[in-house]
């Protein structure tokens, strides 16, 4: 009964996940309106990386597309 009642869980959540992404998030109003007040604060914590792996997710950061790269805020982390 137990492996029963968590396949029916199991399964009712995929259908409900495959649901969602079926939805059209982009365009709704509050995505389009409200995404430009949204900040972002991005934690590269670091601790004997080398200067290439850390200059790398940097510039992977600066290199993205996303419209609003003003609400981004990279905090590079040393320890």
């Amino acid at each position: 009964m137990k492996v029963f009642k968590s396949y029916f869980f199991l399964t009712r959540s995929f259908f409900a996940i495959k649901r969602s992404l079926l939805f059209p998030y982009a365009q709704t109003n509050i995505v389009r309106n409200d995404a430009k007040n949204l900040k972002h604060i991005i934690l590269i914590p670091f601790y004997n990386e080398p200067y290439s792996i850390v200059e790398m997710a940097v510039k992977a950061f600066e290199n993205n597309d996303y419209p609003h790269k003003e609400n981004i805020v990279v905090v590079l982390c040393a320890e």
